[in-house]
Order: structure tokens, then C-alpha cells, then sequence
């Protein structure tokens, strides 16, 4: 765990508020040792990094037989899950990833904080012909329970990778905005910029139930139907828990 804690260390430190964790990948070869049966006798230990990633890539499986793949596979996966049982794990033949995945491509424009590397993953999304990832969106009316938001991102429908978005909260005396993003377990919360954008919820991932996702998305942008205290206390928490220190 060293090295995932050396980055969110670092990243905390940074000068810049802008700056924050965005996802972990491990990128786990089929044709490695994780993949294959342990000799007799023999118990391995899983790496304890899986318990950091965001999301877990499997590359190599069509280098290996066919009648092996289902095999490495399930090793693999189980060795993940002795230390991440929530964890999207997903195959990328000859080391293709779905750049929605973990670039900002479902949106028409780059995000003024972020690298323009999305505009060409955009660009270069059109010739191909099969996608894995899936992208749910949802609006938001008006103002919303941050505790809902913070439910959902706390406990994500089953297959997202990340979960992005802006919503607004009433307070005495106006509305606030902010910005909500999950890449894995990590979440940063931050106040939005004026004029930035449509509050709305979007969840990506893979093979999601795409109902269920919606449905999820919506309840949390649903209207407040009591106090919202609470859910702001949360808010205040998660937001200090992302700013840089």
C-alpha cells in the first residue's frame, strides 16, 4: 500500500487546488504468475495493492490458449477479490481500454482543469467499432439532499468506475454548487465554479444495468423531502477531507 498512500500524499501537497486523484489502474498480465495454478502444495498470497486500485485491467488473455483464458481469468479475479470485492475488473485485448473509462470524453468540451487528452481520445473514439464502458446521465432540477449524493457515491451501483457531476445545495441565504467525483473508493468533493455547467450526475462503467443505474442517479438528485443538515455535514467533511494540505 507504500505507493498508492505516496500518491494521495502527494497529491495533497500539491500547490495547486486544481490538482487531485483521479483513479488508480492495475494493470494485471495474464500470462504472469497470478494467472497460473500454484504448484501443490503451495498457498499464494494475493498482492495487497489491489486493495487501492480503481480499477483493474487484464491484458494478455488472447496470447494465452483459449481453453486457458476462462482459467487465468478466474484466478486473477479471485486474487483481486481477496482484497477488493467491489472493484470493476476489467479484459483489454492487445491492451485496448475504453478511454471512457478514465477520460472526461462522454462531454462535447475538456474541463478547463484537466489536460486536453480527452479531446483526442474523442476524436479517436469514432473508428472504433466496439465500446466497453457505458455512460448513465442524470439532471437535476434544483437543489438536492447532499447526504443522497454522498449515499451514492459512498455506495455505487455494482459495475461504475467513476461517477462525476455538479449539483446545488440550499442554504440560508442562496444556492451553492459543487463538484462531485468518484474514481473507485476515493471521493473529492469540491465548490463549483460559477457557470460550470448543468447540474447533472453521469456514471460510467461496465456492463451496467443501465435502469438500475438510473434509477440510483435520480433518487439522488431527487428534491429534498425534509432537512438536509445532515447531508451537510457530510458535505463539509468530504470537502475537507479533498482540500489540499
Amino acid at each position: 500500500m507504500a505507493e498508492p498512500l505516496a500518491v494521495h500524499r502527494l497529491l495533497r501537497l500539491a500547490a495547486s487546488s486544481r490538482v487531485r486523484f483521479g483513479a488508480l489502474l492495475d494493470v494485471v498480465d495474464a500470462t504472469g504468475p497470478l494467472a497460473a495454478a500454484a504448484p501443490p502444495g503451495q498457498v499464494r498470497r494475493p498482492p495487497v495493492r489491489f486493495a487501492a486500485a480503481s480499477l483493474v485491467v487484464v491484458t494478455k488473455l488472447e496470447a494465452l490458449p483459449e481453453a486457458e483464458r476462462a482459467g487465468a481469468l478466474e484466478r486473477i479475479s479471485a486474487a483481486v477479490r481477496a482484497h477488493h470485492d467491489t472493484v470493476p475488473i476489467v479484459t483489454a485485448a492487445h491492451g485496448e481500454l475504453d478511454p471512457d473509462l478514465v477520460l472526461d470524453v462522454a462531454s462535447s468540451e475538456d474541463p478547463p482543469d484537466q489536460l486536453p487528452l480527452a479531446a483526442l481520445a474523442r476524436e479517436a473514439r469514432a473508428e472504433h467499432l466496439h465500446h466497453h464502458a457505458t455512460a448513465v446521465t442524470v439532471a437535476a432540477a434544483g437543489p438536492v439532499d447532499p447526504g443522497r449524493v454522498l449515499d451514492l457515491l459512498e455506495d455505487p451501483p455494482a459495475g461504475v468506475v467513476r461517477i462525476k457531476g455538479r449539483f446545488a445545495v440550499e442554504t440560508s441565504r442562496s444556492y451553492r454548487h459543487y463538484d462531485a467525483h468518484l474514481a473507485g473508493r476515493h471521493i473529492h468533493v469540491a465548490p463549483s465554479d460559477i457557470g460550470g455547467g448543468p447540474d447533472a450526475l453521469v456514471a460510467i462503467g461496465m456492463e451496467l444495468r443501465t435502469e438500475e443505474v438510473r434509477a440510483r442517479l435520480e433518487a439522488a438528485v431527487a428534491p429534498p423531502d425534509g432537512p438536509v443538515a445532515a447531508g451537510m455535514r457530510r458535505l463539509v467533511r468530504y470537502r475537507r477531507l479533498s482540500m489540499p494540505v
